[in-house]
C-alpha cells in the first residue's frame, strides 16, 4: 500500500526498551516493525521511541492505581527504577505541534513564516519535554517570557531585514544573495 501510495517518509512509533532479545512479547514485536521499517529503502522512516504512554484503558496504569489504595505498594525491581508515564494526549499534541512547525517550513517562502515554523518546532519539543517529566510553575512563566523577548526580538530582527532589502521573502533574498556573489 504505501509503493502504491509513493510514500517517501514515514514516522514509526515505536517504544522504550525495544530490542531484538526483549523479555516481552510486546517489544519483540515492536522490535520486528522497526526490522520492516528499516528494510524498506525507497522510504525515509523516523523511528519515536517514547516512555510508557497511557490513556484510556490500560490495565498496567489501572494495576498500578489499585495498587497505590493499600497501605504498601509493591515496587518493580531494586526501587531504583524510574518511570516517566506520559499521557498520550500530551504525546499527540506535541507531536502535531511539531509536524505543523514541519508543514509551515516546509511550505511557506516568507521569512516570518519559517521563524514561526522553527518556533513551532521547538514548542513541541518543550511540549513533549513537558509532558514527560512535568515543570515547576516558576519554570513554565520564565520559559513563557523567554518566548515573548524572543518573539520580540525576531520582530525587530525581521523589521531591519525588510527595511534593508524591502521583503522577507526567501526567494527575494536568495536572488540579492546570489547578485553579491
Amino acid at each position: 500500500a504505501m509503493r502504491a501510495a509513493q510514500v517517501e517518509r514515514l514516522l514509526h512509533m515505536s517504544a522504550l526498551g525495544t530490542r531484538n532479545r526483549a523479555v516481552s512479547q510486546y517489544h519483540r514485536s515492536k522490535w520486528e516493525a522497526e526490522q520492516l521499517v528499516r528494510s524498506m529503502p525507497s522510504v525515509h522512516a523516523t523511528i519515536l521511541r517514547p516512555s510508557l504512554i497511557f490513556g484510556g484503558r490500560a490495565p498496567f496504569f489501572d494495576l498500578l492505581q489499585s495498587l497505590s489504595k493499600l497501605p504498601r505498594v509493591p515496587i518493580p525491581g531494586d526501587g531504583q527504577t524510574l518511570f516517566q508515564p506520559v499521557a498520550r494526549q500530551d504525546i499527540a499534541l506535541a507531536l502535531s505541534v511539531v509536524l505543523i512547525g514541519l508543514l509551515v517550513m516546509v511550505t511557506r517562502r516568507n521569512a516570518v513564516s519559517q521563524v514561526v515554523g522553527f518556533l513551532s518546532i521547538d514548542n513541541g519539543i518543550s511540549l513533549a519535554a513537558t509532558g514527560a517529566k512535568g515543570m515547576p510553575l516558576v519554570v513554565e512563566i520564565s520559559v513563557a517570557f523567554s518566548i515573548l523577548v524572543a518573539f520580540i526580538v525576531i520582530g525587530i530582527f525581521l523589521f531591519r531585514i525588510r527595511e534593508r532589502f524591502d521583503t522577507v521573502d526567501l526567494g527575494a533574498l536568495d536572488r540579492f544573495r546570489g547578485d553579491q556573489q
